[in-house]
């Protein structure tokens, strides 16, 4: 009976363990958020219109400012934005007036994967970026 007592008592220690170390790891990712989106990001997309693929890239500054273009525009082409993060839902304010909300589902050195509401069809979009 100790013996089924002391396993015990050991598996639910290695529990507590493995779940403090989990947990832990799961903050550090959601703090650095900030931090990991700032850089170049690039997508693509398809226009059904001309037929072909065009590939956007997107730059968070660490000012929390940013700018899109699309392929071949230049900077004083592109759409200018102000950017923060709550959580795990970014929000970008256009210079236009514009906004957009969508929730980072993956957020990494090399990738990131967003999911919003297109304001048009109500359908959820899910767009994956790979850092450029």
């Amino acid at each position: 009976m100790k013996t089924f007592k002391l396993i015990g008592m050991a598996l639910v220690a290695i529990f507590y363990c493995v779940n403090f170390v989990s947990c832990h790891d799961d903050e550090e990712v959601g703090g650095n958020y900030n931090e990991l989106i700032v850089g170049a990001w690039v997508t693509s997309y398809y226009d059904e219109y001309d037929e072909e693929y065009y590939e956007v890239t997107t730059t968070f500054y660490s000012n929390g400012t940013g700018i899109t273009l699309e392929e071949g525009q230049t900077q004083e082409g592109g759409d200018t934005f102000k950017w923060r993060i709550s959580g795990k839902t970014i929000t970008l304010t256009f210079d236009s007036g514009a906004s957009s909300q969508a929730t980072i589902e993956e957020l990494s050195e090399h990738t990131l994967i967003i999911t919003g509401r297109d304001e048009d069809t109500g359908e959820t979009i899910t767009e994956y970026y790979t850092r450029k």
